[in-house]
């Protein structure tokens, strides 16, 4: 199940293990922006030697790096302040990138 809005990206791997491209080692990833932050939520269904989530501005620039880490099997959040000034401070999109390790996720994300 693939939902999207305007301010967020929720997919769940339940009956479908292809609902999440190609990240079948997803059981489900929610991005969004609240309360002044981006978060990123995930249930991994297996260890990731090392996940990468990212923040990019939509020239694909690198804004932050929210994690690189080992991580278990089981539910994580992540969450990362956007700049409130400065260089791409203007622009309303990101792109929140998950690098597992045997997959790569893209979403853009809006900001409210």
């Amino acid at each position: 199940v693939i939902t999207e809005n305007l301010f967020n990206t929720r997919v769940e791997n339940k009956a479908d293990p292809t609902a999440l491209g190609d990240a079948p080692e997803l059981n489900s990833l929610l991005i969004y922006h609240a309360n002044d932050l981006i978060v990123a939520e995930l249930n991994l269904r297996e260890k990731q030697s090392r996940l990468i989530i990212s923040v990019h501005d939509m020239a694909g620039r690198l804004i932050n790096q929210m994690s690189e880490q080992d991580l278990e099997a089981g539910s994580h959040r992540f969450t990362f302040m956007p700049e409130s000034n400065g260089a791409g401070s203007e622009q309303k999109f990101r792109l929140v990138t998950i690098r597992g390790d045997d997959f790569v996720l893209t979403r853009k994300l809006v900001l409210q």
